[in-house]
C-alpha cells in the first residue's frame, strides 16, 4: 500500500503499490476508482472550501501529469502545464 487518505467523512482512498486507487466506504465496502487514467503515485483531497476549492476536490499526481475530480462529478480533467 503506497497511501491511505481520510476523507472526513468516514470514508478513504487507497492507493496500492501498482498506483491502481480504491475507494472504501464508511461501512468498510471497498471498490476501484478508474477515473484515473495512469498510475497514482500521490494524491490531495480539500476536506474544507479553501484555496478556491470545494470540500471532496481531489487532485490525483501521475505518472503523466496531475489530474483534478471535482467533488460530486464524474471523471477527471488535466491540469495542463504539469506533466
Amino acid at each position: 500500500i503506497a497511501l491511505i487518505q481520510y476523507h472526513g467523512n468516514g470514508s478513504v482512498h487507497i492507493i496500492d503499490g501498482q498506483g491502481k486507487i480504491y475507494w472504501v466506504s464508511p461501512n468498510g465496502n471497498a471498490r476501484a476508482d478508474n477515473d484515473v487514467p495512469y498510475p497514482v503515485t500521490t494524491m490531495y483531497t480539500f476536506t474544507k472550501n479553501e484555496y478556491g476549492r470545494s470540500t471532496g476536490d481531489t487532485y490525483f499526481g501521475t505518472t503523466n501529469g496531475v489530474y483534478l475530480r471535482k467533488n460530486n462529478e464524474l471523471g477527471t480533467t488535466k491540469i495542463n502545464g504539469i506533466d
